[in-house]
């Protein structure tokens, strides 16, 4: 028995000693007439220990009085108590039924990405399908306007070749100019007119149309272990 655990029987016990000093003159005869000096050497003395009580309560502070029981340490089972040296039929009861659940969601979710992947491919099916369809016709469309664009182009360059030939007569024409009609008014006209027939036409550049690709998406695939094949293939008992 601790320390504490004695005062705490002791402190107990004083309210009833109390209570049985009270009592004893109740059953000593005579002991009214006289006083009853039995019982209030009782009463006294019970007092008197919870004084002390009080005291010792004091000087090794409220918590030996006041604090639960200390909790006992808990021991861990030897061997021959409670062997864990191997799996119970309890244990293995659990571990058996843990391992079916595991198979069973393992199952569902392999039955769930299956779906998923057959409905991946149907759709990635129908997807290229469209994909193609709208390349082709794309396609198609786009040769009128390959067409038009070289077309014009192709004027472009006649155009271009009918403005050189005009920037060519006028050269000629300024070139046989005396200086003094190069420096009037009339002369840098000209000669500005002709820089106009020199610039080039710009080339009508429209590329082919940006054709849609798209790579196939990989399959779905659990790629963790097997938990409940992991957990079956532990021992039941150490080796």
């Amino acid at each position: 028995m601790t320390l504490a655990e004695a005062y705490r029987i002791i402190a107990q016990a004083i309210p009833a000693a109390k209570l049985h000093a009270d009592h004893i003159c109740e059953f000593l005869p005579g002991a009214h007439a006289a006083g009853c000096p039995a019982g209030n050497d009782a009463y006294t003395a019970a007092s008197a220990a919870e004084d002390t009580i009080e005291e010792l309560q004091k000087r090794v502070g409220y918590a030996v009085m006041a604090a639960p029981a200390a909790r006992k340490r808990k021991t861990i089972p030897n061997d021959e108590d409670n062997p864990m040296n191997k799996l119970s039929k309890t244990h293995i009861k659990d571990r058996d039924e843990v391992i079916a659940k595991l198979r069973e969601d393992r199952d569902k979710l392999q039955a769930a990405v299956d779906a998923f992947n057959a409905t991946r491919d149907v759709l990635f099916t129908s997807l290229t399908a469209a994909i193609t369809l709208y390349n082709d016709e794309l396609s198609e469309a786009f040769v009128a306007v390959a067409n038009a664009r070289d077309d014009y182009n192709a004027t472009l360059t006649l155009a271009d070749d009918w403005k050189g030939d005009i920037a060519n007569q006028i050269e000629e024409y300024i070139g046989e100019r005396a200086d003094k009609w190069h420096e009037s008014d009339k002369g840098q006209a000209v000669t500005a007119w002709k820089e106009a027939f020199e610039e080039g036409l710009e080339e009508v550049e429209i590329e082919d149309p940006a054709y849609v690709e798209v790579d196939e998406p990989q399959e779905l695939t659990i790629e963790a272990q097997d938990a409940a094949d992991a957990l079956e293939q532990i021992p039941e008992e150490a080796e």
